[in-house]
């Protein structure tokens, strides 16, 4: 079992106690609905994923806060969000991970 399938497993029990709460239950469902579409999916069916795009406006809001998280300037920040969309464009999720030693194929590092 993989950590997808525990989180699965926890949401579901707290459907079970958030029965009478529609808004919560249909998060809930939404969260596991989302786990379970990524929890049977290799390393390198998830770096695929990655490469759609699908992420690109999340990852770079958590560069963007972490830049202001840090104090970089202004400047700075934009001259990071600039570099960010470079790579997006032009670097496969792969090359990225093997930057610092990652890699998409499974069991490998």
């Amino acid at each position: 079992m993989n950590g997808y399938q525990m989180a699965i497993q926890s949401y579901e029990h707290l459907l079970t106690e958030f029965q009478d709460n529609t808004k919560a239950t249909a998060d809930i469902k939404a969260h596991i609905k989302a786990l379970s579409t990524v929890s049977d999916l290799t390393q390198k069916e998830i770096c695929y994923l990655f490469d759609t795009g699908a992420f690109n406006e999340i990852v770079t809001g958590y560069i963007t806060q972490a830049a202001d998280l840090v104090g970089l300037s202004h400047d700075q920040k934009d001259h990071l969000v600039s570099g960010l969309c470079v790579l997006f464009d032009d670097t496969p999720s792969g090359d990225i991970l093997t930057y610092f030693g990652k890699s998409c194929e499974e069991g490998e590092t």
